[in-house]
């Protein structure tokens, strides 16, 4: 909602395969009829457009392991209301600034006012909810807005000080990179007479109320479980935790494993993560999945080997190796062997 969106888009450009959507509210056509026009159709080269497609596909296969990796969902923005959400177009979500500091965003990868496109001087960072993944979100939003040349960008984390590892991280990271830290409650945000935004909060560490001016207030947006997780848990006969994520099995040392064998859970499927856990995990499951599945899928020549060699196991595959081979057993199994 930061700016006009194309009716054919890729929701995101470093994704692999690259795929695009339509968005049939972004389209020209007068609604509420939507009916196709075939401008789109008749302009792209590749023929890569096709409104008889159906929208649900049902496939069959049968695997040997399986990796549910379904990412995760923003929570909704409406709770931020009362922290002056919808007030002023230059108070965004965490989301939204991310939307920004894109490279395929709208300004181009660059953090810049809604209200006027100019570049803000100093920004203030909330945080309502101090997990370790909103700490870590505000910490890279931080550190992207101080590259960018932003003078005074402040963090407000609305609960008391804590001593925990994660309120020790944030504080010696906000240290660090010289931001301002403070622990409180935000008690309202005003549009001032000059552009910028009038704060006013409470500092419970020296229980002062204390007031600011910045030209950017960003909210940071809390996550949620995956659309349609419980029914995916449902479906792949694994548990599920009070939270709405799926449970990991605590024997499992990779922290993976789910109550089922050979189904393992990647990325914030098992909870919030930050980027570098993730990947972490995506690494995880691969292996483990690698370790299900019969080496002579893996490997063509497996019985020659085996004959040639009886007694010996056939040595380890690299990560270069393992992939490639995955990417082709995946590709015959769809049918695109020569994809």
């Amino acid at each position: 909602g930061l700016t006009y969106r194309k009716a054919i888009y890729t929701p995101m450009a470093e994704t692999l395969p690259s795929a695009f959507v339509i968005d049939i509210d972004s389209c020209l056509n007068t609604p509420p009829n939507y009916l196709p026009c075939q401008r789109c159709v008749e302009v792209c080269e590749d023929d890569a457009i096709h409104f008889d497609v159906p929208l649900t596909t049902m496939h069959q296969r049968q695997v040997g392991a399986l990796i549910l990796a379904p990412g995760f969902k923003i929570a909704d923005s409406v709770g931020f209301s009362e922290l002056g959400y919808g007030k002023h177009p230059d108070i965004v979500t965490s989301a939204e600034l991310q939307r920004l500091l894109e490279s395929p965003g709208p300004t181009g990868g660059y953090a810049s006012k809604p209200s006027n496109e100019e570049y803000p001087d100093s920004a203030l960072l909330v945080v309502e909810n101090p997990s370790p993944f909103g700490l870590y979100i505000v910490a890279s939003q931080a550190h992207q807005l101080l590259e960018q040349g932003v003078g005074s960008i402040a963090v407000l984390v609305m609960a008391p000080p804590s001593g925990d590892n994660a309120g020790a991280e944030v504080g010696a990271l906000a240290n660090q990179a010289g931001v301002q830290l403070s622990w409180g409650a935000m008690l309202k945000v005003d549009p001032a007479p000059d552009d910028t935004l009038a704060v006013s909060y409470e500092d419970l560490s020296t229980h002062r109320y204390v007031k600011g001016s910045f030209d950017m207030v960003v909210l940071c947006s809390d996550v949620a479980p995956a659309d349609r997780l419980a029914e995916l848990s449902k479906t792949a006969a694994v548990e599920m935790t009070a939270s709405g994520y799926l449970a990991l099995n605590g024997e499992d040392s990779a922290g993976v494993g789910t109550c089922r064998p050979g189904v393992f859970a990647a990325g914030c499927a098992s909870g919030p993560k930050n980027i570098r856990d993730s990947i972490a995990t995506a690494h995880a499951a691969a292996t483990g999945a690698l370790l299900q599945l019969d080496p002579r899928l893996l490997r063509p020549d497996y019985e020659t080997r085996k004959q040639e060699a009886p007694g010996a196991s056939a040595p380890a595959l690299s990560e270069v190796e393992a992939r490639a081979r995955i990417e082709k057993m995946l590709y015959a199994l769809l049918g695109k062997a020569d994809a």
